[in-house]
């Protein structure tokens, strides 16, 4: 015990502990800022603004791209606005899912689940049945392919 007293009132742990202050400062006010990232088995410091980011941009480009596609929509019988729209928020949910689950890649097979989920929803929610046709249908693909290469590219441009 008295060695533990004489090791505390002595100058160099004073000086140990002034030294470690102000490097866990500096450490603090670097990972804040985003300058300095520490991943460790158990933490992760340093990210979560990034991450912040990429899901807002992914989201943002979501809904852009979902409301964006409403009006390339044919028009046939018993198309309405509403079911259209409702159709288009049905997408997005199912598109912020994605996002969520964090796990988009731009692999062919991801990429075909996803357009078949999409698919899905379309044709779970579409009265007309003439919706159903080849050339809608490699729109829709098409639309989900970009789509998906959008947030693979919107993540890594944030994480440069």
């Amino acid at each position: 015990m008295d060695q533990l007293v004489a090791i505390v009132n002595g100058p160099n742990f004073k000086t140990f502990s002034i030294v470690f202050l102000i490097l866990a400062f500096a450490t603090f006010i670097f990972v804040r800022s985003g300058i300095l990232t520490i991943h460790t088995k158990y933490v992760s410091m340093g990210i979560a603004d990034k991450e912040r980011t990429i899901l807002r941009n992914q989201m943002i480009h979501a809904y852009q791209s979902c409301m964006g596609f409403l009006p390339s929509i044919p028009r046939l019988d018993g198309f309405t606005e509403e079911r259209a729209q409702n159709i288009c928020e049905k997408i997005y949910d199912e598109m912020v899912n994605w996002i969520v689950l964090n796990h988009i890649t731009d692999e062919e097979s991801y990429i075909s689940i996803r357009q078949e989920s999409v698919w899905n929803i379309i044709l779970m929610n579409i009265i007309n049945l003439d919706y159903n046709n080849a050339k809608f249908k490699e729109a829709i693909y098409k639309n989900v392919e970009n789509d998906i290469k959008m947030f693979v590219k919107i993540r890594k441009n944030v994480e440069k």
